[in-house]
């Protein structure tokens, strides 16, 4: 899920509606992101820059033009 945060002063402040709430708060993270996008949500094994390659530890390859890896907190 991604959860927009600077929504959750207005909910709390009693300012939305419920179906604001449900519009604007939480979404799939796979609704956010543009459709060209290819969203893995698995750790990363091994990165290869030389030939734009990397591994998942579920054992997946992949091959890319840019790679963009989001480490969280």
């Amino acid at each position: 899920m991604h959860y927009y945060q600077p929504s959750f002063t207005n909910v709390s402040g009693g300012l939305w509606t419920e179906r604001m709430k449900k519009l604007y708060c939480g979404r799939k993270i796979t609704d956010v992101l543009h459709k060209q996008l290819n969203f893995v949500n698995y750790g990363i094994e091994t990165i290869d820059p030389e030939n734009n390659k990397l591994v998942t530890t579920h054992g997946a390859e992949y091959t890319y033009d840019y790679l963009v890896v989001s480490s969280g907190l």
